[in-house]
């Protein structure tokens, strides 16, 4: 079976670091790049990027670029902070969780919306 390929924003936020730990130890998705630059999401084949909504380089022309490059945004939003939601919805992301949902709800969106790409 072929695990999904995703893209990760840098971020010190607990689920990155929970995410990447469930990956490396029971699998469920593959991690292909940690992002920083916006601009390296086009150097590497992934399906899903997953980024925090105070990522300053997340922006309508990112999430458009994704979407024309046939790739899918899942945005991570402090659930206390309405307005984090709410940008994510606006900058059309395809999916939304919670930055405290538990790391099984993470891969549950991961390969769901997955098999979108292709």
């Amino acid at each position: 079976m072929n695990l999904p390929r995703i893209a990760v924003v840098v971020s010190n936020d607990p689920w990155v670091a929970a995410l990447q730990r469930h990956c490396a130890d029971h699998g469920g998705a593959r991690i292909v790049r940690m992002v920083l630059d916006p601009a390296t999401l086009a150097e590497v084949d992934y399906d899903v990027v997953l980024a925090t909504s105070k990522w300053a380089g997340l922006n309508d022309d990112l999430v458009e670029r994704l979407h024309r490059n046939g790739r899918v945004l899942i945005g991570v939003f402090d659930g206390s902070r309405e307005e984090e939601r709410t940008r994510l919805a606006q900058l059309g992301v395809d999916w939304m969780l919670h930055d405290h949902d538990p790391v099984s709800t993470f891969i549950r969106a991961i390969t769901s919306i997955a098999p979108l790409v292709a």
